[in-house]
């Protein structure tokens, strides 16, 4: 059984030890929690479990009167609890600290899918009910071999991407300029309006890119002369990454702008030593054609488990 306890621990602890996490889910990466933090829409706690787990805690107010706590993707672990009963226990003594029972407040768990065999009964224990069903989304594995990374690809999307290789029309590179950050996010957030999809508001990506570590937040740009036809936003967190954010023009879309997109980013991420991008969200109801995309790449769909609250 368990012989520490999860506590409440400062900012520097947390950083130091989120960053020795081998995986660590988007939203459980310090430059995330400080973005919520510095965007006014959280205060933020960090408990941890010794040096074996660590989890970011959103603590906000529902119109300025419900306190709700939400732990999205967490904990992290950094070495897993060994022997019987272990990992019950941890997860148990987590629960009621991140989740202590108070009159007016309101809690969300998020687990990440590794958890999901025993997020149930966990949540049960805790007098937490599911409420919401798990997000879906692809994680494509970055392979060390290119050639092997294109033979992951559905064969329209592999045709495609030739296709847009022998035209010739745009050049796909990596950059860590700021002003291609600020056009992907500005963009996208006009898009979020228009369309009504879900993801982080803009404010806050703008945020995170510059709260990250340089190495953790690049774009990829497929341009034709000076100006951009399709562009992605990228954060690297533990040994995997997320596609956080991207637009295409329509003469972008015509000449496959974001696979190049994608494929340049893959292999920035090869050179980075990164196992897998997360194409950060997979929904076939509301955008199909999207969906079909994402799922050419070649990846594994994942669906969480979903939210648990009270």
């Amino acid at each position: 059984m368990m012989s520490q306890a999860w506590e409440e621990i400062d900012q520097a602890t947390a950083r130091r030890l989120l960053a020795l996490a081998p995986r660590l889910p988007f939203e459980q990466g310090w430059a995330h929690a400080q973005a919520m933090a510095a965007t006014g829409r959280a205060a933020m706690r960090f408990l941890a479990l010794g040096e074996q787990a660590v989890a970011t805690i959103c603590e906000r107010r529902w119109w300025g009167l419900w306190p709700v706590r939400e732990c999205l993707r967490g904990p992290v672990w950094i070495r897993p609890p060994e022997g019987e009963g272990s990992m019950d226990a941890a997860m148990d003594g987590f629960m009621r600290v991140a989740f202590r029972r108070h009159p007016f407040a309101m809690s969300f768990w998020t687990p990440d899918v590794r958890d999901s065999c025993h997020a149930d009964a966990v949540a049960r224990r805790a007098g937490l009910r599911r409420v919401m069903t798990g997000h879906a989304t692809s994680i494509v594995p970055v392979l060390a071999d290119p050639a092997a990374q294109r033979a992951l690809l559905h064969g329209k999307w592999r045709n495609a991407l030739a296709a847009a290789e022998r035209g010739g029309r745009l050049r796909a590179r990596t950059t860590r300029e700021r002003r291609a950050v600020v056009e992907i996010v500005d963009r996208y957030e006009g898009l979020r309006g228009a369309r009504g999809f879900s993801g982080p508001p803009g404010r806050m990506l703008a945020t995170m890119a510059t709260m990250e570590e340089p190495a953790s937040v690049f774009s990829t740009v497929a341009e034709r002369g000076a100006s951009t036809a399709a562009a992605g936003l990228f954060f690297v967190h533990g040994d995997e990454a997320t596609w956080v954010a991207g637009f295409s023009t329509p003469d972008g879309r015509k000449e496959g702008g974001h696979r190049l997109v994608l494929m340049a980013a893959l292999g920035e991420l090869r050179r980075l030593g990164v196992a897998r991008l997360d194409l950060g969200g997979v929904a076939t109801d509301d955008a199909p054609g999207i969906a079909r995309f994402k799922l050419g790449m070649g990846g594994s769909l994942v669906i969480l488990p979903g939210t648990w609250g009270r």
